[in-house]
């Protein structure tokens, strides 16, 4: 990951953690594991599943409406 990236990165968890809405997931921490090099991101629990799987879910039954 070259520095731009990382810079990119940064700042994204930096808007994150100051994002405060009831229909945005809260962030809560991050995590850098230097040995691999990578970045965790802890988040709140989504109980109902992620934006992907609710969208579907509609979809479907918007189709079978439509029948």
């Amino acid at each position: 990951m070259n520095e731009k990236e990382k810079a990119q990165i940064v700042a994204e968890v930096n808007i994150l953690r100051e994002l405060r809405h009831p229909c945005i997931v809260r962030y809560y921490d991050r995590i850098i594991d230097k040995k691999t090099m990578r970045l965790y991101i802890v988040m709140e629990h989504c109980g109902g599943g992620d934006l992907a799987r609710l969208i579907s879910t509609q979809r479907k039954k918007v189709d079978l409406w439509k029948r």
